[in-house]
């Protein structure tokens, strides 16, 4: 009987402490991948699950101290970014389909001389770790700078695509809907005239626009073909300049700047690399400037009747972009675009 009793109360006791005994949280983490492929240099950021902080950041593939010394997590691939991630004990293929991946949901770009990767991944612990106040891919890369710090939020977060219908929309018709030159008209005292200046010196601001110039291309797996894009599958762009609200004449506001650009196509095929199967597509980064101007209506007798200020983008003369691959799920339709809103001051190349 006493015996009975006695394993009556382990059992009550090991059930007790299974009930209350705190278990691992996992939490759905962003692990990014940052490379320069001339000089090989790495940086490897682990972001929050709503991409809003940074909670860790190692100068190189692999993270195992720390937070990461049970579990530590490495990249294992080549510069088109094919290959693989482990976490902790588990290795996953870089993919965008968990099925093929083996549970991990991945996106990747690159161009000539650099490679991002993004899996995303439920980490046990991440919940413990506080964001960093300080932090900067740059920092990792001494020999050679990394350029993409504002391209690749958009593989972090997912944002900022337009589509290639509103594409026509916004830019191309109203570009030409705005193209005015100076006019005239009578009015109760003499003549009007209309004409638009820049506010002070612009101020001007580097927005890139990122335009999608080729149809998805489904990649074979076992490398065969792989992922090389030819200068015929890319379509040219015309790329316009474009404004906040009407604009009684486009002007350059003193900048590099013109009125409309065209993508071209890329001189030699682009090398992509293999993409393990997925899809691949070719994308252009067109430097944009956006500058701050305002309408003027000007009457002999009243003077000046200056607009509220309001911002006119247009493309750089001087700058020929970037071309870059992306795969996976960001790979949209030809057209498709989007706009880096926060890129720095200053003013286009001249």
């Amino acid at each position: 009987m006493k015996l009975a009793y006695l394993f009556v109360v382990i059992f009550h006791v090991a059930l007790a402490t299974s009930l209350f005994s705190p278990k691992p949280v996992h939490q759905d983490l962003h692990i990014v991948l940052h490379r320069n492929t001339v000089t090989s240099e790495s940086a490897l950021q682990v972001w929050s699950s709503e991409q809003s902080e940074v909670l860790y950041q190692s100068c190189s593939a692999s993270l195992d101290s720390g937070p990461f010394e049970g579990q530590p997590i490495r990249y294992d691939v080549d510069n088109s970014g094919a290959g693989n991630i482990t976490i902790g004990h588990r290795s996953f293929r870089v993919h965008e389909a968990q099925e093929l991946s083996g549970g991990v949901r991945c996106e990747r770009m690159r161009n000539q001389a650099e490679l991002v990767v993004n899996c995303t991944a439920s980490v046990s612990g991440a919940s413990q770790l506080p964001p960093l106040k300080m932090y900067a891919v740059d920092d990792c890369f001494i020999k050679g700078h990394a350029r993409w710090g504002r391209t690749t939020r958009r593989l972090r977060t997912g944002a900022i695509l337009v589509r290639s219908q509103s594409h026509a929309k916004t830019n191309i018709h109203d570009s030409r809907e705005y193209v005015h030159f100076t006019s005239k008209r009578q009015g109760a005292c003499g003549t009007w005239s209309s004409n638009t200046y820049a506010v002070g010196d612009g101020d001007p601001h580097q927005n890139p626009i990122h335009i999608q110039v080729t149809d998805p291309i489904e990649c074979d797996g076992d490398g065969s073909r792989g992922c090389d894009i030819e200068p015929d599958r890319a379509q040219s762009f015309q790329i316009l300049y474009y404004a906040s609200a009407n604009l009684n004449r486009w002007i350059d506001g003193g900048f590099a700047v013109q009125q409309s650009i065209d993508t071209r196509e890329p001189g030699t095929a682009v090398q992509c690399g293999n993409n393990d199967g997925g899809m691949v597509a070719l994308w252009k980064k067109v430097g944009y400037t956006r500058y701050t101007v305002q309408n003027a209506m000007i009457n002999e007798c009243t003077g000046t009747q200056l607009s509220t200020p309001f911002q006119l983008w247009s493309p750089n003369s001087h700058d020929d972009g970037d071309w870059y691959c992306v795969y996976g799920d960001k790979v949209g339709k030809k057209g498709d675009q989007w706009r880096e809103d926060d890129g720095p001051a200053g003013a286009p190349p001249s």
